[in-house]
């Protein structure tokens, strides 16, 4: 055999052999949930998609975000959310200043995003429809495709049923609804929202007679809804019928030790537990977002209260690194973690402290920002969020003895996912003719910015300082943090297609069709 065939050989070998692994390694789905397709005692199931995950369109029936045909939102622009209402501004005791009128609402769950149609399929991209399917298809549920109707501030106000949907009597406890909602807003008037929407479906779908649970599938942002929710349904249940609760400070509310009545279980995809890294950035410089300019998301994001409720949750020297031969820096850092003076949920020296942003000239707080006469306000504004923020993520820290095996954890750990960034005093050599920031640090975050600068400073780049396991979002170890969960399962799988891989498609259908039915049913 000749050098050539033999090379031929051992190629065809690598092929055979890749071919077989992954086919071992993919769970026959369709086989293995055959046998549960048509068992009565299942749960209707809802889904909350996450931050991005909704469509928006204007008054003008017009698509802002999402969309069958969008390549770019409509108007960027009306995704700004906020009024400069100096009342409100200025009242230190409650976050009335959410509380805002927007042309823009939520119109549908993202399922696909095709971005030219001229180029047919290989142009669609695949947001949650990949989740349905997978229900429908192995789980023979059915989708609800119920419809939502919210007023100018966010609240929602009716539940539609979509006469076309196949919902009877036979499968309604196989049915798939779908929350979506404006995820620009505060988390916990959707949280609030939530509770009513499980309220409407309960009376539009069911009688009195059924004694439904539901069971919820969450994903990113979305789990932090579901999380709030169930720890303070009773909370919630009051807002429902006095919204004027929702915009005062709750920091004093205790959590719930029960399960509210329609919930069975609660499975998270994804869910920043403890916050992620990634949204800072995008505060800092207006990255991640798909599509968009850095400079239109560094603008737009700080008037949006759910992005603050993303941040890490972390001391500024937990969340930042420093050269070694900057010593002020570092020293700086030791003081910001010094835990008698640093505690994350309480803003001194955490990522929600006000003083920190408006030093290091974060976001509105740059003198690079846009200058329309409004500064002031709008760094008033992001010092609002932050305290929003701050109160949100302390109250789900106090559920975290609470209800927690009623929650399921699915996540990804093999990308590399930011966790750290390095604050950072340029020398005058490497800065740029009239630069802002001269005289300030600043924060780098890309890992070829990270190795030149160490290279620069003759240091040596660890990636693992600053990248940890995770989905590319959602570090690992960050997805279980303020949480317990009954289980967690994780694959190498990035954040916004966790619903593509089948070992957690086995996972979640195993959770939903198997885990508390019992003993396991034999193979036709």
């Amino acid at each position: 055999m000749n050098r050539k065939t033999l090379s031929c050989f051992f190629l065809m070998l690598i092929i055979l052999s890749s071919t077989l692994l992954s086919s071992c390694t993919i769970p026959p789905l369709k086989e293995i949930y055959k046998p549960y397709q048509q068992t009565p005692d299942v749960n209707p199931i809802i889904i909350i998609p996450g931050i991005k995950g909704s469509e928006l369109k204007n008054n003008k029936n017009q698509n802002v975000w999402g969309g069958w045909l969008q390549i770019i939102p409509s108007n960027f622009d009306d995704l700004k959310l906020y009024a400069i209402d100096d009342e409100k501004l200025n009242n230190d005791n409650n976050f009335e200043v959410f509380n805002q009128s927007s042309i823009v609402k939520a119109s549908a769950v993202f399922r696909r995003w095709r971005l030219l149609s001229i180029l047919g399929k290989s142009s669609d991209l695949d947001i949650y429809d990949d989740l349905y399917e997978t229900l429908k298809n192995f789980g023979n549920y059915v989708d609800a495709d119920n419809q939502i109707e919210y007023d100018d501030m966010g609240n929602l106000n009716e539940v539609y049923k979509n006469k076309s949907a196949k919902i009877n009597e036979t499968n309604k406890n196989r049915a798939i609804f779908s929350f979506y909602y404006d995820w620009r807003r505060d988390n916990i008037l959707n949280a609030v929202n939530l509770g009513k929407f499980i309220k409407a479906i309960k009376k539009t779908y069911y009688s009195d007679q059924d004694k439904v649970q539901f069971d919820i599938v969450a994903h990113s942002m979305g789990g932090l809804i579901a999380r709030f929710y169930v720890g303070y349904h009773s909370f919630c249940d009051r807002a429902d019928k006095d919204p004027t609760l929702i915009y005062r400070s709750i920091h004093s509310e205790m959590p719930d030790t029960n399960l509210p009545d329609s919930i069975h279980k609660v499975i998270l995809l994804g869910t920043p537990n403890g916050g992620s890294m990634t949204i800072f950035h995008a505060f800092y410089d207006g990255s991640g977002v798909e599509t968009l300019s850095k400079k239109k998301v560094w603008n737009i994001i700080p008037t949006m209260p759910s992005a603050y409720e993303l941040l890490p949750q972390c001391c500024i020297g937990e969340c930042f690194l420093a050269l070694k031969n900057q010593p002020d820096t570092q020293n700086f850092l030791k003081q910001t973690n010094d835990k008698a003076k640093c505690d994350p949920q309480n803003g001194k020296f955490s990522i929600f402290d006000h003083d920190v942003w408006q030093d290091m000239e974060w976001s509105a707080f740059s003198k690079e920002w846009e200058q329309d006469g409004l500064q002031k306000k709008k760094q008033r504004l992001i010092s609002k969020g932050l305290a929003r923020a701050e109160e949100f993520t302390y109250l789900l820290k106090k559920t975290s003895n609470t209800n927690q095996k009623y929650f399921i954890l699915l996540g990804g750990d093999c990308a590399s996912t930011l966790h750290k960034g390095l604050l950072y005093e340029p020398g005058k050599e490497e800065m740029k003719p009239n630069s802002t920031k001269q005289n300030k640090r600043k924060v780098v975050f890309e890992e070829s910015e990270l190795k030149r600068i160490y290279k620069y400073n003759n240091e040596n780049f660890e990636s693992t300082a600053y990248f940890k396991p995770g989905d590319g979002v959602v570090p690992r170890a960050e997805s279980m943090l303020t949480l317990t969960p009954a289980s967690a399962s994780f694959a190498c799988q990035s954040h916004g297609s966790l619903f593509k891989d089948d070992t957690l498609k086995d996972n979640l259908l195993y959770e939903l069709l198997i885990k508390d039915r019992g003993e396991l049913k034999e193979h036709p």
